[in-house]
């Protein structure tokens, strides 16, 4: 059962999680498209819908809204400063810490809300989130291959 909520964490969190057009939400909450994505998808029942904005807005609305809030204001820090020929080793170092230490936390809310979802899907929604994370669906609504073993790993 853990696999599969970590396979349902690389299908449905990601897509949540970004912020920006095209119905995807803002670090506030998911975009109305995306949760009738993963409706439709998954295939999931009126009540599984309902439970699935509930507990996504309750997330995105609270400590995981205000987390990627941050993380995405250390993360802009961060790359001023790398740009910034007036930086110094140490600022740069320091401001890459808060980036991680934001990501961190983060890792951990998205976990929790990914173990919430999964607790709602029956085995076979579970299966079928598996199928499509590996098919390459969930980032950022978009589908993208999964990496072929044979790909050119940009050495």
């Amino acid at each position: 059962m853990a696999f599969c909520g970590v396979a349902l964490l690389g299908l449905a969190i990601p897509v949540l999680a970004q912020p920006g057009p095209r119905g995807h939400g803002d670090a506030g909450g998911p975009g109305p498209r995306m949760i009738d994505k993963m409706t439709q998808e998954l295939g999931l029942s009126d009540a599984q819908a309902t439970q699935l904005r509930a507990i996504v807005s309750r997330y995105h609305e609270g400590a995981f809204g205000d987390t990627m809030k941050e993380f995405h204001q250390a993360h802009a820090s961060l790359e001023g400063l790398i740009a910034d020929p007036a930086s110094n080793d140490q600022q740069v170092l320091t401001a890459a810490k808060l980036v991680s230490a934001k990501g961190e936390q983060l890792a951990v809310q998205r976990h929790r809300m990914a173990t919430e979802i999964d607790a709602i899907l029956t085995p076979e929604q579970r299966q079928k989130a598996k199928e499509l994370k590996a098919q390459g669906w969930g980032r950022q609504g978009r589908f993208q291959p999964p990496l072929s073993e044979d790909a050119p790993d940009g050495d």
